[in-house]
């Protein structure tokens, strides 16, 4: 098996950042209790590196350690909940890699490497009409997760990723 072309990579990441955006954000605005599980374990002795584990979500300056707590703040503080996303770029980091860290010889096209996805667009916390719109950006590294590589899509196999690190901010 051949190593993954550039246009490989760009196509595999492109994809997952795509249905990553889709599906985290969905999440955020309407599905709160599987917001967990978007995130790559805490415990370093799943990988072999651990820069490969669950790192932290900082919001707008604060730092949530664990995704549950992150979890409760959005239910609690943060509902509802409404993004619209306006762009989003993604950069392969690392083209070979797997979820433990291992690095991967004849990696098939792009279905395991590290991903850098950068969103951004507008939200608004609260009911709609009382609310304003605010401009944001967000970073997401995301991690493959093994979990879903034998489900097909189309008849082809599909990664799933999780997050590894991320960061919001209010632009305005």
């Amino acid at each position: 098996m051949a190593e993954p072309s550039e246009d490989d990579l760009i196509k595999a990441s492109s994809e997952a950042a795509q249905n990553h955006i889709q599906k985290y954000y969905r999440a955020l605005q309407s599905e709160q209790t599987k917001i967990p599980s978007f995130y790559a374990p805490a415990d370093e002795s799943e990988t072999k590196l651990p820069s490969l584990a669950f790192s932290s979500i900082n919001f707008n300056g604060n730092e949530f350690l664990d995704p549950e707590d992150f979890q409760t703040a959005v239910t609690e503080a943060m509902s509802p909940i409404y993004y619209e996303i306006d762009a989003y770029d993604c950069q392969t980091i690392i083209p070979n890699v797997d979820h433990k860290g291992e690095i991967i010889s004849n990696a098939s096209k792009g279905m395991a490497m590290t991903i850098l996805v950068l969103v951004g667009g507008g939200v608004r916390i609260g009911p709609l009409k009382e609310s304003e719109m605010r401009t944001f950006s967000e970073s997401f590294i995301l991690v493959p997760n093994p979990s879903f590589t034998s489900i097909k899509k189309k008849g082809k196999p599909t990664m799933e990723w999780l997050i590894q690190s991320q960061t919001f901010r209010y632009v305005s």
